[in-house]
């Protein structure tokens, strides 16, 4: 069965794994700091709950690379490059702890979501809130990954 954030047990894997996240965890690709990792989940996690709808239909385009990603692959590719208004432009003073804590905070809100989710992914388009439940967990898996968790 696929992963995704609407499961508690899901959800309560990723949180062991983040738990061996260390401040000085260093990443095995990109250039992200810890934290600033941590920042960037956070604040697409935020983005993603948040999202009004998308009025837009997916292109074609949009419908092979989320069935490539998400259906075949079944995780996100190293190296692919994100939005950079999701990335903090000054890590050098986030806290790690504060970071952290607000991923805790973040996550479990996936499991409660109130409605549903139909925002507008910027590579996959629109997508339903069992699409997000599953790119979410994608995204997270991918980031924790990256530094070895």
């Amino acid at each position: 069965m696929r992963k995704t954030v609407f499961s508690e047990d899901d959800n309560a894997k990723l949180i062991l794994r983040l738990s061996n996240l260390q401040k000085g965890s260093v990443c095995a690709w990109g250039s992200m700091s810890v934290a600033g990792m941590l920042y960037h989940c956070n604040f697409t996690n935020k983005v993603i709950l948040k999202a009004p709808p998308s009025l837009r239909k997916r292109t074609l385009k949009q419908r092979v690379l989320k069935f490539l990603v998400m259906d075949i692959k079944k995780e996100i590719p190293r190296g692919v490059k994100g939005n950079p208004k999701f990335f903090s432009q000054e890590t050098d003073i986030l806290n790690f702890e504060d970071q952290k804590a607000q991923w805790l905070d973040i996550i479990p809100k996936f499991t409660n979501v109130q409605g549903p989710l139909e925002g507008e992914h910027p590579i996959f388009g629109k997508l339903n809130t069992k699409e997000w439940g599953r790119f979410v967990w994608l995204h997270m898996d991918h980031h924790l990954r990256q530094f070895g968790v």
